[in-house]
């Protein structure tokens, strides 16, 4: 009983922490966010190494660096999908995907990973109806728009410059390259998001959703096929650091590409680096909660939870925070979407 108290309460730490690390971020100059990617990645990896050498170093599995990948993939829509949607919608769609998407791999034994055969099927399927229904209604909730100007931190500068400039916009260099503002940018009234920027942002959410749900798939089909591979730990937690560095590695060769494509002219906040930082610790720790509640709880139990609590925590951060959502109709539909959701996952 007090091993499922205990993974219960790691359950809701774990999603507070997933429900806030783009709060850190959230109002920064991130452009593409392909560099605060990595390094989020490089800090996760750090944690994923102490925990590692903690462990007396565990046999490194592969197959498990494929979570890592898919997490990245994910982790790099994040950005536009907050900067359409808003954070609170945005993180809520994608959660609601990932809870379906990890439902179906364990209800049907998809991937390789064992059937979990419901208790009443009725009341299983009835579940993933609201969840369903849930996910619709985000999908109709429209952040407001801010009609005030307002400043953002872009201390912003480019990696083929020598020097710095202090007027605001872009001038040229000597050689002819372009040189960014090393001042704070006034960003003009936040435009209305077209419908076509809307579509956009939700089939983000969608494949965000479906790297989310099937990140840990890879750490659960070596639990289970043991015999198949080499030294494999009994322990979700020894499994953390193969994970990270796939994290780490799909980050860096994406940071690559983006360097020869914009010809090693990257976007580059050093304002940035910090939060950064931050919200990869507060990735990093939910998520080694999350292979100990694997643990405790096992996956049918713990999944529902940490695929749709953190974006419960998010809307909250958006709505009395930065004040994303307003006004009575939008406030009272987004209510009965998170109500509907959680009533899903707990069926």
């Amino acid at each position: 009983m007090s091993g499922t108290l205990t993974g219960l309460a790691i359950c809701l730490l774990s999603s507070c922490g997933f429900g806030s690390m783009f709060v850190v971020l959230r109002g920064r100059d991130l452009q593409d966010g392909i560099f605060v990617q990595f390094i989020m990645s490089c800090t996760i990896f750090f944690v994923g190494f102490c925990c590692n050498l903690v462990s007396g170093f565990p046999a490194f599995q592969p197959l498990a660096m494929l979570g890592g990948v898919l997490w990245t993939i994910g982790n790099l829509t994040a950005v536009p999908i907050i900067n359409i949607l808003g954070m609170g919608i945005g993180v809520l769609v994608w959660c609601c995907v990932s809870c379906l998407v990890g439902w179906s791999i364990a209800r049907f034994g998809l991937l390789g990973v064992e059937q979990a055969i419901p208790y009443s099927p009725a009341i299983n399927y009835l579940g993933v109806l609201c969840v369903i229904v849930g996910g619709v209604l985000f999908s109709l909730v429209r952040p407001t728009v801010k009609r005030n100007n307002s400043k953002v931190h872009s201390s912003t500068f480019s990696t083929t410059s020598s020097d710095v400039s202090s007027k605001i916009g872009t001038e040229k260099n000597n050689e002819g390259l372009s040189q960014r503002s090393s001042q704070p940018i006034i960003v003009p009234q936040e435009p209305i998001v077209s419908a076509k920027q809307r579509l956009i942002g939700m089939l983000l959410a969608v494949a965000a959703g479906l790297c989310y749900g099937t990140m840990f798939v890879p750490v659960i089909y070596i639990q289970s096929h043991p015999t198949y591979f080499v030294n494999a730990p009994k322990a979700a937690f020894h499994y953390a650091f193969s994970q990270f560095t796939g994290g780490l590695v799909t980050s860096f060769t994406v940071l690559v590409l983006y360097l020869l494509v914009t010809r090693n002219r990257p976007f580059i906040n050093p304002t940035c680096m910090l939060p950064a930082v931050l919200s990869g610790i507060l990735w990093v720790f939910p998520c080694i909660g999350w292979f100990f509640a694997n643990d405790m709880l096992s996956q049918a139990i713990s999944y529902p939870i940490l695929s749709t609590l953190p974006g419960v925590i998010a809307t909250l951060w958006s709505v009395f925070y930065f004040k994303e959502i307003t006004g009575r109709k939008k406030l009272l539909m987004l209510t009965c979407a998170v109500l509907i959701t959680l009533s899903g996952t707990i069926w």
